[in-house]
């Protein structure tokens, strides 16, 4: 089932939430390494390059992504999260500069405007977006803004997942009733919005699409693998029935809801751990040229 309405309050400053985005960056290290070499080899400029990410968090994967050898004058790190980015906007960060910046706010062409006049830029040959999407209301329409902002011949580079594309056996049907749980919260973000990325880029006019794919899994993993395998994909799942939980303590339903997400999640654990598992999932990422 794909979700139709998205209500995300995601938050990525908790300190368990900072830890699973960097052993999430990890697994996608090379997987956008190749993203990004294929668009510069692609673009006829080769130097002076201005970078923008959309959903920097603390810049760590800005950083790792924009890596240095690239040819980039500049690059820009946004994001929804007001305490990281005050945090990090205050450090030296040498090319790499932040700004609070909401997505979906109606004055955002100019807050994005107004930060292109303070570095003096007039567009943006990359842009770069990971697992940010997903937790916006319309994120056709942000991608629609930013196109304007993107230079005649840049490149837009978009990186997420779909829990449709998940295989687990024998779970006896586990992770099924995980993921329809998932869903069923208002406060989560689209789970399924990878398989749209393809349909999004191309009605909005950018041209040479292509779609690149990541398969992970559990074969040949070591316990303590499978053990981070399990956190990534996984661990958030709960935070849902926990924000209901934190709003209305006394809900017998939310209570419920929640001790039933914590021991669907338990049996989960204890089965990756299993050497005979297999789980496996897939990364996506969409390339588009202006």
């Amino acid at each position: 089932k794909v979700k139709e309405k998205v209500n995300s309050d995601y938050d990525s400053s908790s300190v368990r939430e900072k830890r699973r985005l960097k052993l999430q960056s990890s697994y996608s290290e090379e997987f956008d390494a190749q993203c990004f070499e294929y668009v510069l080899n692609k673009m006829d400029k080769k130097q002076g390059l201005i970078g923008l990410d959309i959903g920097c968090a603390d810049g760590y994967v800005t950083e790792l992504r924009f890596k240095k050898e690239y040819p980039f004058d500049m690059v820009i790190g946004v994001d929804f999260n007001e305490k990281l980015i005050e945090k990090i906007s205050q450090e030296d960060h040498g090319h790499f500069y932040y700004h609070q910046l909401d997505l979906e706010a109606k004055d955002f062409d100019d807050r994005i405007q107004a930060i292109m006049d303070e570095h003096e830029i007039e567009g943006f040959d990359v842009i770069f977006s990971a697992l940010t999407l997903h937790h916006l209301k319309n994120p056709q329409r942000i991608l629609m803004k930013l196109r304007k902002y993107l230079n005649r011949g840049g490149a837009i580079i978009i990186r997420g997942v779909d829990d449709g594309a998940m295989l687990a056996y024998d779970d006896g049907g586990l992770v099924e009733k995980i993921l329809k749980e998932t869903i069923s919260f208002e406060n989560v973000s689209d789970r399924f919005h990878g398989r749209k990325f393809y349909t999004m880029l191309c009605s909005l006019g950018y041209k040479d699409i292509q779609m690149r794919y990541q398969v992970d899994d559990t074969t040949h993993m070591t316990f303590e693998e499978r053990e981070d395998f399990f956190h990534y994909y996984f661990d958030f799942r709960l935070s849902y029935t926990l924000r209901t939980l934190n709003k209305d303590p006394d809900n017998p339903l939310y209570q419920e809801n929640h001790m039933k997400m914590q021991e669907m999640l338990d049996e989960l654990e204890e089965k990756f751990m299993k050497p005979d598992f297999f789980f496996s999932t897939l990364t996506i990422s969409a390339i588009g040229f202006k």
